[in-house]
């Protein structure tokens, strides 16, 4: 018999965070992107999804490779473990490519960051779906910019995700991919073991904004900072109601409004 697992996502955001993101492990199944008994990843997905029948909005999907590139969900895909999933941070390990990779929020922003266990080339990859998207790499500079204007069932189709990405290692610029349509995979020169951070902004307006939320809401901030910052609004909200109970009712009352919560969105920029 099969069991529903009721559309649970494993969804990391800050309070009144304007993205969250996910695991997704089967891109093909439109609102139903992720289910706990895959293993296989697909990579971490920037999403605005309310519902599986509304579908998502804005959405894009970050996934770190090694060696070759690759863009199709089904060819791309990788088994992974779940080393950390809390409500301010995702870790998770991408088998197929020997990379670790791990995100905190902010209320426009995102940091991130990957460490690869293997002397095969280095690669962050951007994947839009079937969607008009452009990408802009700015190798010397080190700053990858575009857009999408992904929409779904239930969602406006008239207007864009702009974002912008920094990345704190130098860019192999002859070995960075782009195909149009399909996503671009940026190659890094960074030897095993060390860490490539990535400072991502957003705006629905314009790619202006974009940048400028980076500057506004991560600035020269470590990762750790930024985890600890994220942690603590979460704490601070969250406290604000406090119950005397069994631990399961507990995690289930928190775990409740953290689900509520995390899907108000602020005024975009």
């Amino acid at each position: 018999m099969r069991f529903s697992s009721g559309n649970t996502l494993p969804l990391v955001s800050v309070p009144f965070g304007m993205h969250a993101y996910s695991l997704q492990t089967l891109g093909k199944g439109g609102g139903w992107f992720y289910h706990p008994s895959h293993r296989q990843c697909e990579g971490i997905r920037l999403t605005h999804q309310p519902s599986p029948w509304v579908r998502d909005y804005g959405h894009i999907v970050m996934m770190p490779q090694s060696g070759n590139p690759f863009f199709a969900e089904d060819s791309r895909s990788s088994g992974f473990d779940e080393v950390e999933i809390l409500p301010h941070c995702m870790t998770a390990y991408f088998r197929r490519y020997h990379a670790r990779f791990s995100r905190v929020p902010t209320l426009r922003c995102a940091i991130m960051e990957v460490c690869w266990d293997t002397d095969k080339t280095p690669r962050f990859t951007l994947l839009p779906f079937d969607f008009e998207t452009k990408f802009e790499m700015d190798a010397e500079k080190g700053i990858l910019t575009g857009w999408t204007n992904a929409w779904g069932d239930g969602t406006r189709r008239d207007f864009k995700l702009y974002f912008e990405l920094r990345f704190d290692r130098p860019v192999k610029e002859s070995e960075t991919n782009l195909l149009p349509g399909q996503g671009i995979s940026v190659a890094f020169d960074l030897a095993p073991g060390k860490k490539l951070t990535v400072k991502l902004g957003t705006s629905y307006l314009s790619p202006e904004l974009a940048s400028r939320s980076i500057d506004r809401e991560i600035r020269d901030q470590s990762f750790e900072q930024v985890k600890i910052q994220a942690k603590e609004r979460w704490n601070e909200l969250l406290s604000a109601v406090e119950i005397e109970d069994t631990e399961e009712k507990k995690r289930t009352l928190y775990s409740c409004l953290y689900m509520h919560l995390g899907y108000y969105l602020p005024s975009p920029l």
